[in-house]
């Protein structure tokens, strides 16, 4: 079925001078060969979690690795807890910061623009879905506290998404 519409699509763009190249997943394969699996990675920290899109997308390439992700929003972070049930992730419902404590967070409509700062009218300009809807107090926690006592190998992938 879906040939029936890109064959046309196709025809169109190449008349045009252009090709249509599947997208691959950034993550996987370079010239060298699978780069990730050469680091011998055993933990992923995921920090701004979000519902887990990067886990799903690390776990396709590195498989069952131990995964630590933070999400300070709670609905984000019961998605997050929800799309990562049958991986090997420990979910934990704070920010991470350089002192342990609370916060007010502006959360914004499309959850991603959510941020501990104001928005700028530029940014709800450019991007109305961005606009703040409500606010939540979250946990502060840090890193180094938190991870004390777990046994974490010294080969970490370190993820960061995080809105100040």
């Amino acid at each position: 079925m879906l040939k029936i519409f890109t064959r046309p699509v196709i025809k169109l763009l190449s008349s045009l001078g252009y090709d249509l190249i599947k997208k691959q997943n950034p993550f996987a394969t370079n010239k060298a060969g699978n780069w990730l699996e050469l680091l011998n990675i055993e933990t992923i920290l995921d920090v701004g979690a979000n519902e887990g899109q990067f886990i799903q997308l690390i776990n396709s390439v590195l498989p069952g690795k131990k995964i630590i992700a933070f999400e300070p929003i709670k609905a984000c972070y019961d998605k997050l807890v929800a799309n990562t049930k049958t991986l090997n992730v420990t979910a934990i419902n704070c920010g991470l910061s350089d002192i342990n404590g609370s916060s007010e967070i502006n959360i914004s409509q499309n959850f991603v623009s959510s941020s501990l700062l104001q928005i700028e009218d530029l940014t709800k300009d450019l991007y109305p879905d961005a606009k703040y809807i409500n606010k939540q107090i979250v946990e502060l926690k840090r890193l180094d506290d938190v991870v004390a006592g777990m046994q974490l190998s010294k080969n970490i992938l370190l993820k960061i998404c995080t809105h100040r």
